[in-house]
């Protein structure tokens, strides 16, 4: 007997661990984003709640955003370029 296939989102991307987390992540940077204007000045304690799955999460957006930033030399060209459009990088 084979093991289950993960559940996966719309995209094909598994549900759940680092993609999800990533998803949230720049789910939080719009709402943000949508409300205030700007990225620049998040406090590192701010926490943004979100929808995503169609549950609600409480995104640590001001840790996700510097840990986005500390990881760009290695991050994959297309989160990079997720960023850079968000005005993070």
């Amino acid at each position: 007997m084979s093991a289950p296939e993960p559940a996966t989102t719309a995209a094909g991307a598994p549900k759940g661990g680092r993609a999800a987390a990533w998803e949230r992540g720049v789910a939080a940077a719009r709402a943000y984003l949508a409300r205030e204007g700007t990225l620049t000045g998040v406090s590192r304690a701010h926490i943004e709640h979100v929808v995503y799955d169609g549950q609600e999460h409480a995104v640590r957006l001001g840790v996700w955003l510097a840990n986005q930033r500390s990881r760009r030399a290695t991050l994959p060209a297309d989160r990079a370029a997720v960023l850079t459009e968000l005005g993070v990088l």
